[in-house]
């Protein structure tokens, strides 16, 4: 399943589908699910997913999961015991647009290593 929108939308799916918001828009997935939302959007996704927002946005998925976002954006990761994890774009490292998950054994943020 998918769901898309235009600016200032709102858009939404079930289990194992993907979600495109535009700008100032908010996109949800269901489980396993991909999230996407423009700036100063809100992507929030599933179990395992994806969740990217561009500038002034907001990221957030569970700790087995990833985030992204554009400059000043908010990251949020659930990590152990349900506990948020937020990291803000720009400050301690965390570099814009760039996938982000939790580390196994610590509640911090590390970048998603992609395959060569």
């Amino acid at each position: 399943s998918g769901a898309t929108t235009g600016d200032g939308g709102l858009a939404a799916t079930r289990a194992f589908g993907v979600s495109v918001a535009g700008k100032k828009g908010i996109a949800c997935a269901g489980y396993n699910g991909k999230a996407i939302s423009g700036d100063h959007g809100t992507a929030i996704a599933g179990t395992a997913g994806a969740a990217r927002t561009g500038k002034n946005g907001v990221a957030i998925t569970d700790g087995s999961g990833c985030v992204s976002g554009g400059e000043s954006s908010v990251l949020i990761l659930y990590g152990k015991h349900d506990t948020p994890v937020v990291a803000i774009v720009g400050l301690n490292g965390i570099k814009p647009n760039t996938l982000y998950t939790l580390h196994d054994s610590e509640d911090r943020f590390i970048e998603v290593q992609r395959p060569k």
